[in-house]
């Protein structure tokens, strides 16, 4: 009877010993930061600028980008515009006679992979060739001789360590003015070298006047929002 007694005794306070345990404390969850978006510069202030479609030698598909982080000084790269109506008319005296300076030049570039680029200018133009105004354009290539005022010139477009030089081309100007330009283009050429392949591509660009070095004109420059 007393071993009775012990046992139930012993089971009580067993009991009473899970009973008074506190409850583990619940898990902490820890909340990452949001990450931002990057392209392959690294860079956090990046804002869309191209899009470029290749339809042959090999079909393939880019978005390039404009980096607000960049020094005005060296460019906004990767991809960027320049304009003579975005220059002051001082900053134009300063150039006048110079390549540095012309109507319109247009560059989308991507890293990749694979790395592509596109260059596209107004250099054989003046202004009055060249309105601030929404319009359609030729592009040429620009080993093709000088560049007849009016029209575009193209440089060989790059993919990696291939090079294609424009044979014929359109630009579209949808918006020009003192913010800004944004548009559309389709290119078509060769390949150099012997036994090169036909290119195609097209895209589009909507980039904006930063206000950097010939560009004191600007109305309104585009900042990525904190």
């Amino acid at each position: 009877m007393l071993s009775i007694i012990r046992a139930t005794v012993l089971i009580a306070a067993t009991g009473m010993l899970f009973a008074c345990k506190p409850a583990p404390e619940p898990e902490q969850i820890v909340e990452e930061d949001p990450v931002e978006e990057t392209d392959s510069t690294g860079s956090a202030n990046l804002i869309e600028a191209c899009t470029i479609k290749m339809a042959a030698p090999e079909a393939n598909e880019w978005t390039t980008y404009w980096d607000a982080s960049a020094v005005p000084m060296n460019g906004e790269g990767p991809s960027s515009a320049r304009s003579s109506y975005w220059a002051t008319e001082e900053e134009r005296k300063r150039f006048v006679g110079s390549a540095t300076i012309v109507p319109l030049s247009i560059r989308c570039t991507s890293d990749g992979p694979p790395s592509v680029s596109v260059s596209i200018s107004a250099a054989g133009s003046a202004r009055r060739d060249i309105p601030m105004a929404s319009a359609e354009y030729s592009v040429i290539g620009k080993g093709d001789g000088p560049v007849p005022p009016g029209q575009f010139a193209a440089a060989k477009v790059t993919l990696d360590q291939r090079q294609f030089t424009v044979t014929r081309g359109t630009l579209d100007i949808d918006n020009f003015d003192a913010s800004g330009v944004r548009g559309r283009f389709r290119l078509d050429g060769q390949e150099d070298g012997e036994g090169g392949e036909e290119f195609e591509l097209e895209g589009t660009f909507d980039l904006p006047c930063r206000g950097g070095p010939n560009e004191g004109a600007c109305e309104a420059n585009r900042t990525v929002a904190e």
